[in-house]
């Protein structure tokens, strides 16, 4: 959809300098990312940081709007907007798996069908913390 290649587009710039992936040799790179996906590495650190970052990018300053116009449905932020934002960050961390972009079409499509795993996975890990530590997930 394109609500899902928008979201991709702008992760991927983000990532590179929210994850100190940009410059590195492709060894590097490729262990770098490597560490990131491992278990969700990417979602631990900072993850407020850069979840936020995307958030208001993508939905709170779209085309010249103003800011605030969308500021009511993203307070508190919706967990499955959350689990779509880490399930994005980690499409873009796997463009770079090789050790460099690959941005072919059809290697790594960001779609239902590709990340429907990953996104059940982080939306229910979101609904597990926000049960245990509720007041958490109202700061994000």
């Amino acid at each position: 959809s394109q609500l899902r290649g928008e979201l991709k587009s702008k992760v991927q710039n983000a990532v590179i300098g929210h994850y100190g992936v940009h410059g590195l040799p492709k060894s590097k790179l490729k262990a770098r990312i490597a560490a990131l996906l491992h278990e969700h590495a990417y979602v631990s650190q900072n993850p407020d940081k850069v979840s936020l970052s995307l958030l208001s990018v993508q939905w709170l300053r779209k085309r010249g709007e103003a800011t605030g116009k969308y500021a009511a449905a993203f307070n508190p932020v919706p967990l499955p907007t959350l689990a779509l934002i880490a399930t994005a960050i980690e499409c873009a961390l796997r463009d770079y798996v090789k050790g460099f972009k690959e941005i072919r079409r059809g290697v790594n499509e960001f779609s239902g069908d590709s990340y429907r795993g990953s996104y059940d996975s982080h939306l229910c890990t979101l609904q597990r913390q926000e049960q245990k530590h509720p007041q958490l997930i109202l700061k994000l």
